[in-house]
């Protein structure tokens, strides 16, 4: 029977060194989550979404549906998106990360999908209105998340970032989660009782 001892060492060895790179000083107040993390709350749930994809086979633009179930991670400093759009052989299982760099100033996000092996790596602002409008580094790409209500927003694709050609637009809206529909159900049971 081989021994184990070489692999427990290894083990042994990295969690020393992760042990050694942990600060002994305070952390930095810039690094804890600060106001513009309250933005990333929003996006924090299930959606549907209805995805208008414009420059479709043959040029003609077409619909999928899609999913998504959202969750702040890491303290709330970042969300993680993952989401499943279309049906079939053409479904596209999609993770993002959203997020604000409180050095940079500017949100900041990375997006993979099934069908592709890059990674798009984004960055930019939200205004005043909380509209985060995104582009690569290159500003090949822009995207806009534009909250519409509490409950429903807009996420633009054009191309380049900036320009008026929107290449995809999907309107996403947030489902009730169990409890809630739970607790919808249990109030309108008390409702017909109360009749």
């Amino acid at each position: 029977m081989p021994s184990m001892l070489p692999l427990g060492a290894a083990f042994l060895g990295g969690a020393l060194m992760t042990a050694s790179l942990v600060p002994t000083e305070p952390q930095d107040p810039m690094e804890d989550p600060g106001p513009e993390h309250a933005l990333l709350e929003r996006f924090e749930g299930k959606f549907q979404s209805r995805i208008e994809i414009v420059g479709g086979p043959n040029g003609k633009p077409f619909v999928v549906q899609g999913t998504s179930e959202a969750e702040l991670i890491l303290g709330g400093r970042f969300v993680l998106s993952r989401g499943m759009e279309g049906e079939g052989e053409d479904a596209k299982e999609t993770l993002t990360l959203l997020g604000y760099d409180r050095k940079m100033k500017r949100y900041t996000s990375l997006s993979l999908n099934s069908q592709d092996t890059a990674m798009t790596w984004m960055s930019g602002t939200a205004d005043n209105e909380g509209t985060i409008s995104l582009e690569t580094f290159g500003k090949e790409i822009g995207v806009t998340m534009e909250w519409i209500d509490e409950d429903h927003y807009l996420t633009g694709v054009t191309l380049p970032a900036g320009s008026s050609l929107k290449i995809a637009e999907a309107l996403s809206e947030r489902q009730p989660n169990e409890a809630e529909g739970e607790d919808q159900d249990e109030d309108q049971d008390e409702d017909s009782e109360e009749r």
